[in-house]
């Protein structure tokens, strides 16, 4: 009914047979010709959470939906901010790799360190360049799921440098706070020295192995427009760097753990309440080619 579908009054219509649900409690109040309609006809239905610009649903194993908790508060931002753009990817992995890259602090030690201006393409980001090597990323990051009643929530702090001579001159540092609502959206916040903002992330699953991913960036009205497309662009520039790899990269259920990596061992474990009995997990390629 989500294609197709039509609203009518309170109801939603299904556009195969023209079934009508009531919006509130799911049960099917108007089948065309039909004298009666059955008692057993029914939909399930979820409370979501939503303004003008965020529409959220977290069904979870435990039951048939559940509240992904008062995120009002954080939103007012959406209101109080302003719109500074947007950015769209697509990518050949399964979803669960693409929030499991907060969690694996250790990639951002290597792969984002390369100066952001060598490019997004790692050939070019890992050559050798005497002028562009004087300037990296430095990183520093602690992963962390929060307890009920907001479990299916986890944060991710960040502190970013971007620094010359290997970290002896800070050219720019960025405090940035990662909150994972659920098992496909980011809220990332930066707190700068020219203001504040936030890149929310969202990433839609459009077929087996192939996700979508979309950045929307809000900043404050000190976050000027020129540094905030520069943000932008640089975390576009991140992002792909990322989906390069996610692209080729092979998925380890057991992989080899190092001390570096404890926080991506407890990522694994806290992403698996989205999963259900009937989903199809990384492991589901070691029992069967079809889908």
């Amino acid at each position: 009914m989500a294609v197709g579908g039509v609203v009518k009054g309170s109801s939603l219509e299904c556009p195969f047979h023209g079934w009508q649900f009531d919006g509130i409690d799911g049960s099917c109040v108007h089948i065309p010709n039909c004298a009666k309609v059955p008692k057993t006809a029914n939909v399930r239905t979820w409370e979501e959470p939503r303004d003008e610009r965020l529409h959220l649903r977290l069904a979870r194993r435990r039951g048939p939906g559940a509240d992904v908790g008062n995120h009002r508060n954080q939103r007012d931002y959406l209101h109080k901010w302003t719109f500074r753009g947007r950015t769209s990817h697509e990518v050949l992995a399964h979803i669960q790799e693409i929030p499991e890259n907060g969690a694996d602090v250790a990639h951002l030690l290597h792969l984002h360190r390369p100066n952001i201006f060598k490019g997004s393409d790692l050939r070019d980001a890992f050559a050798d360049n005497q002028v562009l090597d004087v300037a990296q990323h430095i990183w520093d990051g602690e992963w962390r799921s929060r307890p009920e009643p907001e479990s299916h929530t986890a944060e991710l702090k960040v502190t970013h440098t971007f620094a010359l001579f290997g970290g002896k001159f800070k050219i720019l540092t960025m405090t940035v706070k990662a909150e994972q609502i659920g098992p496909g959206v980011v809220h990332l916040h930066f707190d700068t020295s020219l203001g504040s903002g936030v890149l929310i992330q969202v990433v839609t699953p459009v077929e087996p192995l192939r996700q979508k991913i979309v950045h929307q960036f809000y900043s404050s009205s000190s976050f000027i427009a020129p540094y905030a497309k520069f943000v932008l662009l640089c975390e576009a520039r991140h992002v792909e760097r990322d989906i390069m790899i996610w692209n080729n990269k092979q998925y380890k259920a057991q992989p080899m753990y190092v001390k570096e990596d404890r926080f991506l061992k407890k990522f694994r474990s806290w992403y698996a309440q989205f999963y259900s009995q009937n989903s199809q997990q990384f492991s589901f390629r070691n029992e069967t080619l079809s889908w």
